[in-house]
């Protein structure tokens, strides 16, 4: 599956809010990047619901 950086957080970030399993190492392959790759995307998606959290609301897990 290709695609800019941008769509891979934004498919993933859907994926999550449909409660879909988020796993790295399945997401790793199937977008064709490292999990290295996988984990900041996570961790950019995380960030971002932290410093919006007045627009998103309560996402804690």
């Amino acid at each position: 599956m290709e695609g800019s950086k941008q769509e891979r957080m934004l498919e993933i970030f859907f994926r999550g809010l449909r409660g879909e399993d988020i796993s790295i190492q399945k997401l790793a392959v199937q977008y064709g990047v490292s999990t290295k790759s996988i984990s900041r995307t996570l961790n950019d998606i995380k960030a971002f619901l932290a410093d919006h959290h007045d627009f998103v609301g309560n996402t804690e897990s």
